[in-house]
Protein backbone atom coordinates (compact mmCIF):
# COMPACT_ATOMS: atom_id res chain seq x y z
CA UNK A 1 0.00 0.00 0.00
CA UNK A 2 1.20 3.38 -0.92
CA UNK A 3 2.02 6.42 1.80
CA UNK A 4 0.52 10.16 1.70
CA UNK A 5 2.39 12.69 3.06
CA UNK A 6 -0.01 16.15 2.45
CA UNK A 7 -0.57 19.18 5.04
CA UNK A 8 -3.09 22.38 3.57
CA UNK A 9 -2.78 24.67 6.41
CA UNK A 10 -4.88 28.30 5.83
CA UNK A 11 -3.47 31.06 8.19
CA UNK A 12 -1.46 34.34 8.14
CA UNK A 13 2.33 35.51 7.78
CA UNK A 14 3.54 36.33 10.64
CA UNK A 15 6.25 38.09 9.25
CA UNK A 16 7.55 39.32 6.16
CA UNK A 17 8.79 36.00 3.36
CA UNK A 18 12.34 35.41 3.33
CA UNK A 19 14.26 34.96 0.66
CA UNK A 20 17.29 32.40 1.11
CA UNK A 21 20.20 31.48 -1.33
CA UNK A 22 21.91 28.05 -1.48
CA UNK A 23 24.34 26.09 -3.42
CA UNK A 24 23.24 22.74 -4.59
CA UNK A 25 19.15 23.48 -4.51
CA UNK A 26 18.69 26.79 -6.04
CA UNK A 27 17.08 29.73 -4.05
CA UNK A 28 13.93 29.65 -2.13
CA UNK A 29 11.57 31.42 0.31
CA UNK A 30 10.73 31.07 4.00
CA UNK A 31 7.30 31.86 5.06
CA UNK A 32 6.21 31.81 8.68
CA UNK A 33 2.41 30.85 8.63
CA UNK A 34 0.07 31.55 11.89
CA UNK A 35 -3.03 28.94 12.36
CA UNK A 36 -5.44 29.79 15.17
CA UNK A 37 -8.16 27.64 16.82
CA UNK A 38 -10.60 28.64 19.59
CA UNK A 39 -11.70 26.20 21.70
CA UNK A 40 -13.54 25.92 25.30
CA UNK A 41 -12.42 24.68 28.57
CA UNK A 42 -14.00 22.79 30.96
CA UNK A 43 -15.01 26.50 32.92
CA UNK A 44 -16.50 28.10 29.53
CA UNK A 45 -14.05 29.82 29.37
CA UNK A 46 -13.03 31.18 25.44
CA UNK A 47 -9.10 30.91 24.95
CA UNK A 48 -7.69 30.88 21.46
CA UNK A 49 -4.44 28.77 20.51
CA UNK A 50 -2.02 29.69 17.72
CA UNK A 51 0.22 27.39 15.90
CA UNK A 52 3.27 28.47 14.40
CA UNK A 53 4.36 26.95 10.97
CA UNK A 54 7.94 27.46 8.98
CA UNK A 55 6.95 26.60 5.40
CA UNK A 56 9.45 26.78 2.41
CA UNK A 57 8.18 27.62 -1.36
CA UNK A 58 10.44 26.61 -4.16
CA UNK A 59 11.81 29.87 -6.04
CA UNK A 60 9.47 30.15 -8.79
CA UNK A 61 6.74 30.17 -6.19
CA UNK A 62 8.77 32.14 -3.55
CA UNK A 63 9.20 34.77 -5.99
CA UNK A 64 5.73 35.55 -6.70
CA UNK A 65 4.85 35.56 -2.58
CA UNK A 66 8.04 37.39 -2.23
CA UNK A 67 7.04 40.31 -4.34
CA UNK A 68 3.61 40.36 -3.15
CA UNK A 69 3.02 39.21 -0.13
CA UNK A 70 3.36 41.26 3.43
CA UNK A 71 3.13 39.99 6.98
CA UNK A 72 -0.22 39.39 7.94
CA UNK A 73 -1.34 38.27 4.42
CA UNK A 74 -3.92 35.29 4.33
CA UNK A 75 -2.60 32.03 2.54
CA UNK A 76 -3.60 28.69 1.72
CA UNK A 77 -0.51 26.41 0.93
CA UNK A 78 -0.69 22.32 0.45
CA UNK A 79 2.18 20.53 0.46
CA UNK A 80 4.16 17.61 2.09
CA UNK A 81 5.49 17.56 6.01
CA UNK A 82 9.13 16.75 5.92
CA UNK A 83 11.12 16.50 9.52
CA UNK A 84 15.35 16.93 9.85
CA UNK A 85 17.62 16.06 12.85
CA UNK A 86 20.13 18.22 13.28
CA UNK A 87 23.26 17.63 16.67
CA UNK A 88 24.30 21.17 18.31
CA UNK A 89 28.17 21.95 18.93
CA UNK A 90 26.85 20.98 22.17
CA UNK A 91 25.88 17.83 21.34
CA UNK A 92 22.09 18.76 22.04
CA UNK A 93 19.92 16.91 19.27
CA UNK A 94 17.22 19.35 17.05
CA UNK A 95 14.24 18.66 15.54
CA UNK A 96 12.55 20.74 12.60
CA UNK A 97 9.58 20.22 11.14
CA UNK A 98 8.90 22.02 7.85
CA UNK A 99 5.95 22.04 5.58
CA UNK A 100 7.27 22.15 1.64
CA UNK A 101 4.96 23.78 -0.34
CA UNK A 102 3.83 22.38 -3.69
CA UNK A 103 0.84 25.07 -4.00
CA UNK A 104 0.00 28.42 -2.47
CA UNK A 105 -2.88 30.56 -3.07
CA UNK A 106 -3.61 34.51 -1.99
CA UNK A 107 -6.68 34.16 0.07
CA UNK A 108 -6.67 38.18 1.54
CA UNK A 109 -4.02 40.66 0.53
CA UNK A 110 -2.69 43.29 2.60
CA UNK A 111 -1.45 46.25 0.45
CA UNK A 112 2.19 46.83 0.62
CA UNK A 113 1.95 50.46 1.30
CA UNK A 114 -1.42 52.52 1.95
CA UNK A 115 -0.68 54.89 -0.47
CA UNK A 116 0.22 52.55 -3.31
CA UNK A 117 -3.38 51.18 -2.98
CA UNK A 118 -4.92 54.59 -4.25
CA UNK A 119 -1.63 55.24 -7.02
CA UNK A 120 -4.01 55.45 -9.88
CA UNK A 121 -6.43 58.11 -10.67
CA UNK A 122 -9.19 55.95 -10.68
CA UNK A 123 -8.88 54.79 -7.50
CA UNK A 124 -8.09 51.28 -7.86
CA UNK A 125 -9.46 49.04 -5.12
CA UNK A 126 -6.58 46.39 -3.04
CA UNK A 127 -7.55 43.58 -4.60
CA UNK A 128 -7.58 45.20 -8.16
CA UNK A 129 -4.26 46.18 -7.59
CA UNK A 130 -3.19 42.78 -5.83
CA UNK A 131 -4.67 41.22 -8.77
CA UNK A 132 -3.24 42.97 -11.29
CA UNK A 133 0.69 42.31 -9.49
CA UNK A 134 -0.20 38.77 -9.68
CA UNK A 135 -1.23 38.23 -12.94
CA UNK A 136 2.13 40.01 -13.68
CA UNK A 137 4.36 38.52 -11.77
CA UNK A 138 3.00 35.07 -12.57
CA UNK A 139 3.08 35.95 -16.88
CA UNK A 140 6.88 36.70 -15.97
CA UNK A 141 7.16 33.84 -14.52
CA UNK A 142 5.23 31.65 -17.46
CA UNK A 143 7.51 33.86 -19.94
CA UNK A 144 11.07 32.69 -17.99
CA UNK A 145 9.97 29.50 -18.36
CA UNK A 146 8.81 29.40 -22.03
CA UNK A 147 12.44 30.93 -22.67
CA UNK A 148 14.07 28.10 -20.86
Amino acid sequence: MSSLNQIMLIGNLGKDPEILQTTELGSFVRIVLATNRKFKTKTGEVREDTQWHTVYLNYALGKVAATILKKGAKIFVSGELRTRDWQSKSGQVHRLSAVYAREMKFLCIKPREAEDVLESSEEESAYEKAKREIDQALSRRSDEEMSL
